[in-house]
């Protein structure tokens, strides 16, 4: 006849999978710090129903949790002055940081972050050596840092982003470039430069399976467009061949045919 207690607890301080210090370093990323157990358990003498017990850092926790969406539960849970990711973050972070960043310099920017925070999320002292090009999952993501990486990603820039976003977009380069794309131009007349769409061309081709690779015929493309840059199109080959066929004689002629074609 007595009230029982439901208690959701947060990680346990001395114990359990919170004394592993990477699993550690990643909650405290997430403000939410091990719970030193005398007093948590000194919680239960004076409670009951059901409840939370956590150590939260609200100013770490919060903007990475409004950064998904806003919630009217987090204003009236944290303290007061914790502030939302809209406060902080992508807000004033790396939104007023692009202001008058154009062309390569912007895009390096953007990938720069992206990088910084798969540093970040996977323990690394920096992001020096980092190679944009490969793969999340081989550079050793999981479904945990997946969630870290997009929320702490949502707060830096101020986006709301999806929650198969390191799927989405498998590599570094090609997360920075859908986010280029969700971001604010640093001008709405801004005129991209060459340089900027061939950054753009390599995240794009750099994403692609083989299979796609194989199927839009990129390759073979590229090859031709190598070639109109350098003034050896097609088109001016058979201007060429033209000419020299004008200006042979009827011997150059049947030499032509035996060598190129073959005889009959």
């Amino acid at each position: 006849g007595l009230v029982g207690a439901s208690v959701a607890w947060g990680p346990w301080a001395e114990s359990g999978m919170a004394a592993d210090e990477a699993v550690r370093s990643r909650l405290g990323r997430g403000g939410v710090r091990p719970l030193e157990p005398k007093a948590a358990v000194g919680i239960l003498g004076s409670a009951s129903g059901c409840f939370a017990v956590a150590d939260v850092d609200w100013e770490r926790f919060v903007p990475g949790v409004t950064a998904l969406r806003a919630s009217r539960l987090w204003d009236e849970i944290a303290p007061q002055g914790a502030t939302t990711s809209e406060q902080v973050g992508g807000a004033v972070g790396l939104r007023d940081r692009l202001v008058g960043v154009v062309g390569v310099a912007r895009r390096t920017m953007v990938t720069d972050v992206v990088r910084g925070q798969v540093a970040a999320v996977l323990g690394f002292a920096d992001a020096d050596g980092l190679d944009a090009s490969k793969s999340f999952r081989d550079l050793g993501f999981d479904s945990l840092t997946a969630v870290e990486f997009r929320n702490a990603l949502a707060a830096e820039t101020g986006l709301k982003l999806p929650s198969t976003l390191v799927f989405d977009h498998p590599t570094p380069s090609a997360l920075a470039e859908f986010l280029l794309g969700r971001l604010p131009d640093a001008s709405p007349d801004e005129a991209r430069d060459a340089g900027t769409e061939l950054d753009r061309l390599e995240a794009a081709l750099l994403a692609l399976s083989a299979q796609e690779v194989a199927r839009l015929r990129v390759t073979s493309r590229l090859q031709q467009l190598v070639k109109r840059l350098d003034g050896t199109s097609t088109d001016d080959g058979a201007a060429g061949i033209s000419a020299k066929i004008e200006a042979a004689t009827s011997d150059d002629i049947f030499d032509l045919i035996d060598n190129e074609i073959g005889t009959r």
